[in-house]
């Protein structure tokens, strides 16, 4: 569960560091699996 909270807190945190585009993309689509996982 910590290694979820440490994930999740490390997307938050590098979100703005990363270029518009594909990797942001895949960013959302994590967030929305997480969402529907828990």
């Amino acid at each position: 569960m910590f290694g979820t909270f440490l994930l999740l807190f490390s997307v938050i945190l590098f979100t703005p560091f990363l270029p518009d585009g594909a990797d942001y993309n895949d960013i959302e689509n994590l967030d929305d699996y997480m969402e529907e996982k828990f």
